[in-house]
């Protein structure tokens, strides 16, 4: 990614529209919070703080400051902490319309990023995109995790004047799939994953891929963790809009689609699954950021590693929640289903059992309202304490 010290930020603002973000994470420059997931959107001391982890691990994808644990795309850029899902990582549509209006009537944000969503089609969601949008607001939002379903039947990223994100897999940063398989997951699905190819998890159909397979980032408490998701990779363009948006700020619908087209048109093909493009920021001419607040010269561009994670929605259309392939969460807390009944368990990737892997074909997060919704087999489920 781009190298910045502490004191030298990408020039942009972007909401992170999710569980929150940790406030006091040294390595995020969160300079506001909101929290609206209950009535109106609620500013204040502590507002907008992260007690899931989902949203802290977006936003240090998109803009990590410095090199110390993990560096985001845009390092050091203005992040707005804007809260719509819960502790158990739950929303409602409506809370997310709420936020747009927030973004839109209350702060200088030009990029949103969305790593949740809802099955189907949410037409307030998508009106209050297109007047965002018409005010020179770009928005990423990840494709969701159903194993190839279709992105059009998930909103908001089958909204117009969304850019959607797909996932991939790219464990030695360069093209020709002679990297190895993912490292970071426990089942035979990642170990079948190839490198430069499409993450077995993500959706199809997304306007641009990026990676979202074991992908490292921000945790709560100052931590860093490994995950992976279609979560994990919008936010890696939503930084690249950041470094766009920091040019030339975006003011208008025109602004847009040219930073949309930047992106897509400088996006590479030189992976296996397509026909998409994978994200590519490397070309400085195009993707150099501008900087404040350094005490020397702007850092140049090296080699950008994209990293990314997902979530996907619930069965509810009305809903949205955050998912995670079950073995990957750093922090998350699971519902195993057995014939009795669910089960709070929490994942581990460090031992598997053959008594849980018996009791149970599947470990979904607390925020999945049924076990449809989680197609990914957990075979490493422990009782919690």
């Amino acid at each position: 990614p781009h190298q910045a010290d502490t004191e030298c930020s990408v020039d942009a603002d972007v909401a992170v529209i999710d569980t929150g973000i940790d406030l006091d994470h040294p390595q995020l420059n969160v300079v506001a919070g909101v929290d609206c997931t209950i009535g109106q959107c609620r500013e204040g001391e502590g507002m907008g703080d992260d007690d899931q982890g989902h949203g802290t691990f977006v936003a240090g994808i998109i803009g990590a400051k410095s090199n110390s644990g993990v560096v985001g795309v845009a390092p050091g850029v203005r992040l707005y902490s804007v809260k719509v899902l819960d502790s158990e990582g739950r929303g409602w549509a409506s809370q997310a319309v709420k936020a747009v209006d927030y973004v839109i009537n209350n702060t200088p944000v030009t990029v949103v990023n969305f790593s949740f969503g809802g099955r189907g089609q949410e037409s307030d969601m998508c009106n209050i995109l297109a007047r965002a949008a018409e005010r020179g607001i770009t928005f990423a939002a990840s494709a969701g995790n159903d194993r190839g379903e279709k992105v059009e039947g998930y909103w908001p990223a089958n909204c117009p004047h969304v850019i959607s994100v797909g996932s991939m897999v790219d464990t030695d940063g360069l093209p020709g799939s002679l990297g190895s398989a993912p490292s970071c997951g426990s089942s035979s699905n990642y170990l079948n994953d190839r490198d430069d190819s499409r993450s077995f998890f993500s959706n199809v159909g997304a306007n641009i891929t990026a990676i979202g397979s074991c992908v490292k980032s921000t945790l709560r408490r100052s931590g860093y963790g490994i995950a992976s998701g279609t979560s994990m990779a919008a936010p890696a363009v939503a930084g690249a809009l950041a470094i766009l948006s920091s040019q030339n700020r975006p003011r208008s619908l025109i602004d847009v689609d040219r930073m949309y087209s930047t992106i897509l048109d400088n996006g590479k093909f030189d992976w296996i699954d397509g026909p998409e493009p994978r994200l590519d920021v490397q070309d400085e001419d195009i993707f150099s950021p501008n900087f404040v607040g350094c005490a020397t010269a702007p850092p140049s561009m090296r080699e950008v590693g994209e990293e990314e994670d997902s979530f996907e929605a619930s069965s509810d259309p009305n809903s949205a929640s955050p998912f995670i392939p079950c073995d990957e969460h750093p922090e998350a807390t699971f519902i195993m289903y057995t014939k009795k009944g669910p089960k709070s368990r929490k994942c581990s990737r460090l031992s598997s059992s053959s008594k849980d892997k018996n009791r149970s074909k599947y470990c979904v997060e607390e925020v999945t309202t049924a076990l449809s919704d989680c197609p990914v087999t957990c075979s490493q489920c422990t009782p919690l304490n």
